[in-house]
């Protein structure tokens, strides 16, 4: 019977993911819609810029997290006094932390600076609606 329950669950989440995916592409089909014509082709692009950047960043923070694992398990272990290879795998860690660190927030910086810009079009192109 327990088994029944977590198939049940599953699908439910599974309906439940897919009625979030169709209301998400609502809302993105009626936002590049407020858009005029001429314009809508590169709210688009904006957009997927935009979401790419925000993949990028989430990827790059879980390898951080992955890293930082790992230097403290090496290092924190105290097996560091033992033997050179854990010197490796605790310079590995933490080395790998800063670039992925730098990664997520240069992708975060980018992000920021894509969504002011789509911000500004949106509005550019909102006060051209009215005018006309």
């Amino acid at each position: 019977m327990k088994f029944m329950k977590i198939r049940l669950k599953t699908r439910d989440k599974i309906a439940e993911e897919k009625k979030e995916k169709k209301r998400v592409a609502r809302e993105r089909r009626e936002l590049i819609n407020s858009f005029p014509r001429s314009k809508r082709e590169k709210a688009n692009a904006m957009l997927d810029e935009l979401e790419s950047f925000h993949k990028n960043m989430n990827r790059w923070g879980i390898y951080s997290f992955f890293f930082i694992a790992l230097f403290f398990v090496s290092f924190g272990t105290g097996y560091v006094r033992l033997h050179p290879i854990f010197w490796v795998l605790a310079g590995i860690g933490i080395g790998g932390f800063a670039y992925t660190i730098g990664k997520t927030l240069i992708y975060s910086h980018r992000a920021d600076r894509q969504k002011k810009k789509f911000r500004a079009f949106w509005l550019e192109s909102q006060s051209k609606k009215v005018k006309e």
